[in-house]
This record gives structure tokens, C-alpha cells and sequence, in this order.
């Protein structure tokens, strides 16, 4: 196994044990959480209950002390009246306690308020008035107060104190959860890292049989294209070579013969040529370079061939200089190719308009008055067939070609060699029929 394989069998694995501790670190934090909520909501409700029963023996002692003031033994039976409420936050610290010493507390409050009430109702009922205040005051002092008032207020800093280790536990969660969460940070860094790049190599594994079945349906395609291409011409010449062998006693050529193989001979350098300008681009001289003589000396190669089928070309040629930066004789190559393609797509006595302008930014013809020219513009129009419908965007793909016999290289040659200008090419179809080919390049 390889390196490389080694390591993609261990990625996943650690993905996998990253995603464990990550869900178990989310699940510990949780956790904590919820215990350290309920400890601080117990401990906060058990801090209520102490301090309301404190406030209740409070009350008690107040009415007791109002009835030895007073002697009014209405302020009894209020003490006694105070036994309901009593009753209900001892049933609350009773489910509140969770602990021995809490439980120990809740014991000693109950037994206590038990032996003062039972003791408040004895002395109400005691019709001897002249022993009551005495006995209220034992029962103010010896039971409430230093029995039921101090257990009640030694319940509430026990409270208090357990509130105080509760918030310190949460402090000590609140290191814990950002340790958690920096863990969690670092383990979802390190699995997008992991994840990111298992999908990069995958992606890249796939462009790279994506590049390889174009290269290979590019070879294919470049080998069925040279092969059709170089048949035609070679069957030809083949003809007549097993012509002249199958007659012996006249195995001379005539000039007609020659004439023949000539044309195919030169045919078959054509092509050769045109897949080795297409695979193989020489390298531009890049200089200034003006359109007009390029168009002129372009237009008098085709002029022999427009005279013979009394087709028409048609230059309009500005009067100002425009001059690009490029290589000449590429630039002449593209015209050429365009020059050709239109008069194999017009009739005879057609026409072709051959035009060259400046642009300015703003898309216009220069000039414009405060506008200066930014791209050159050079068109080629025919009043022919038109584009083929269906296949517009297939013009300028390698090997494609709308004419019997076509090698299909000529407007994808166009297009490098304007690209590699800085330039762009399009076509389009023209009102009432033709085609227009526009080449637009930077000014020099």
C-alpha cells in the first residue's frame, strides 16, 4: 500500500474519532450544565424557605412580645394564625432538603415548632390569667427564640454557604465549558481541514479524468479529422499511381495527371500545415501594427478568386490611423480565414464589406468629442447563407465545420489568435440574410 493510501485510510478514521469526541465533549457540557442548573435552582429555593421561616419566627416573637405590652391576648391568637403558613414552607424545605444536615435542620425546625405551638394553644386555652404572662415569656424566649429562631437561622447560612460553593462549582464549569468548546474548535478546524481536503483530492481526482477523457476524445477526434482530411487526396494521387502501373508499356503521367497530383500534393501540405498552426502556434511578434494595409493586402490574396465568381469586396477604411498591438502576420491570417469563409458562403455576384473603425469606451464610433478611442474594430460582412441554426455556439469549437469537405480549424485558429491579442471575436447574423464576423482589439 501507498503512502497515499495510507493516508486516505487514516483520514476517515480520524474524522470518525474527532466526530466521537467532539459529540461526547457536547454531551459532558450539557450535562454539567444541567446538574450545576438544578444544584443553584435547589439551592436558591431552599434559601427562599429558610428565609421566609426565619421571617415567620420573627412574626411569632413580635405578637408574643405585643401581648406582654399589652396583655391583649388577641395578639396570641395571631401568633397562632401564623401556623398555616408555617406549615407550607416547612412542607417546601422538607422536599428541598438533600442532605443529612439539611434533613438534621428540617428535624430540629419541625420538632420546635411543633412544642411552641402545641404550648401557644395550651396558653390560650388556660382560662388563668395571672400565669399567662410568665408563661408567654418562657415560651418567647427558651422556645422561640433560642430554640426554633436560632435552628432556623443556622438552616439559612448553611443555605447560604451552600449557594456560595454552588456558584464556585459554576465558575469552575463556566473553565471547564471553554476548555470543552476550544477542544470542540479545534476539532472542528482539524475535521474541515480533513474534509476540505479529502474533497480537494477527490475534486481533483476527478478533473484529472475529466482532463484525460477530453485529451483523449481531443486525440480522437484530431485523428479522425487528420485521417478524413488526408483521404480524400491520397486516394486521388493513389488512383492514378495504379493507373500508370496497370498499363506498363505506358506508364508515363500526361500533364493533366501531373496537374492532379500537384493540386494534391499541395493539399495535403495545406493540411498538414493548418493542424500544425492549430497544435502547435508560432510565437507573436508583438509591435504596432496598422489594420488598413493589413486589410488591403489581405483582401488583393482573395481578389483573383472574387473576380472569377464576380464577387464584390467592399473596403471602408478609415482615413485616421489605426494601429493595434500584434503580430502582422497573425492578424492576417485571421482576416484571411474570414475572407475565405465569407466567399464560400456567398453566391456568385455576391458581396463582401470588409470594415475598419475605432471604438470608443462608451461602445461608439471614434471620434467623439471629449471621448478617446480605447479598441479597434475590424468586421467582415457577407450577405451569404447566414450562421447554421442550431450551431452558433459550436463556430469556434476545433474540428467543426459547416462545409463538405471542412477541416473545421480555421475560425478556431481566429479565435486563439485573437485571445492571445487580448481581443474578442463573435458572429452574428445580419437583416435580410449574411453573417458578420467582428474582431475587436486593444488600441496601441
Amino acid at each position: 500500500m501507498t503512502l497515499r493510501e495510507k493516508v486516505g485510510c487514516f483520514l476517515p478514521m480520524t474524522g470518525l474519532i474527532l466526530l466521537c469526541f467532539g459529540f461526547s465533549g457536547a454531551w459532558y457540557v450539557i450535562k454539567l450544565q444541567r446538574q450545576n442548573s438544578r444544584l443553584l435552582d435547589v439551592n436558591v429555593a431552599s434559601i427562599r424557605a429558610a428565609e421566609e421561616l426565619e421571617r415567620l419566627v420573627l412574626e411569632m416573637r413580635h405578637e408574643l412580645d405585643r401581648y406582654l405590652l399589652t396583655k391583649n391576648r388577641e395578639h396570641l391568637l395571631h401568633a397562632v394564625q401564623t401556623k398555616t403558613e408555617a406549615d407550607e414552607w416547612m412542607s417546601s424545605v422538607r422536599q428541598l432538603s438533600a442532605s443529612e444536615q439539611e434533613a438534621a435542620f428540617v428535624s430540629e425546625l419541625e420538632n420546635g415548632l411543633e412544642v411552641y405551638f402545641l404550648r401557644l394553644n395550651q396558653l390560650i386555652d388556660d382560662s388563668d390569667a395571672t400565669t399567662t404572662p410568665l408563661a408567654v415569656e418562657t415560651l418567647a424566649e427558651e422556645t422561640l427564640s433560642s430554640g426554633v429562631l436560632v435552628v432556623a437561622h443556622d438552616y439559612l447560612k448553611f443555605n447560604e454557604q451552600e449557594l456560595q460553593q454552588s456558584n464556585q462549582q459554576h465558575q469552575r464549569l463556566a473553565e471547564k465549558v471553554a476548555l470543552v468548546m476550544v477542544l470542540l474548535g479545534l476539532c472542528g478546524a482539524i475535521a474541515g481541514l480533513e474534509a476540505g481536503y479529502l474533497v480537494a483530492r477527490r475534486m481533483s481526482q476527478q478533473r484529472q479524468k475529466v482532463v484525460r477523457a477530453d485529451q483523449f476524445a481531443a486525440v480522437g477526434k484530431l485523428a479522425a479529422g487528420l485521417a478524413h482530411e488526408l483521404r480524400n487526396p491520397l486516394m486521388c494521387m493513389k488512383t492514378l499511381v495504379q493507373s500508370a502501373r496497370r498499363t506498363p508499356s505506358d506508364a508515363s503521367l500526361n500533364a493533366t495527371d501531373i496537374a492532379v497530383l500537384d493540386e494534391e500534393i499541395t493539399r495535403v501540405n495545406s493540411l498538414l500545415q493548418s493542424f500544425l498552426d492549430f497544435a502547435r502556434p508560432s510565437d507573436a511578434e508583438i509591435r504596432s501594427v496598422e489594420l488598413s494595409p493589413i486589410v488591403r493586402q489581405t483582401v488583393d490574396l482573395v481578389s483573383s478568386r472574387a473576380v472569377s465568381r464576380r464577387i464584390t469586396i467592399d473596403t471602408q477604411l478609415p482615413n485616421e490611423s489605426v494601429a493595434v498591438r500584434g503580430d502582422a502576420m497573425q492578424l492576417r491570417q485571421v482576416l484571411l480565414n474570414l475572407l475565405l469563409n465569407a466567399l464560400d458562403a456567398v453566391p456568385n455576384e455576391g458581396k463582401i464589406t470588409v470594415t475598419v473603425q475605432s471604438l470608443c469606451r462608451d461602445g461608439g464610433s471614434a471620434p467623439i468629442a471629449n471621448h478617446k478611442p480605447s479598441t479597434a474594430c475590424l468586421k467582415v460582412a457577407d450577405n451569404g447563407c447566414g450562421l447554421p441554426a442550431g450551431q452558433r455556439d459550436r463556430l469556434f469549437e476545433p474540428f467543426f465545420s459547416t462545409k463538405d469537405p471542412g477541416l473545421g480549424l480555421g475560425l478556431a485558429i481566429c479565435r486563439r489568435i485573437v485571445d492571445e491579442h487580448g481581443g474578442q471575436i463573435s458572429a452574428q447574423d445580419l437583416e435580410g440574410g449574411g453573417t458578420v464576423f467582428t474582431v475587436v482589439l486593444p488600441l496601441s
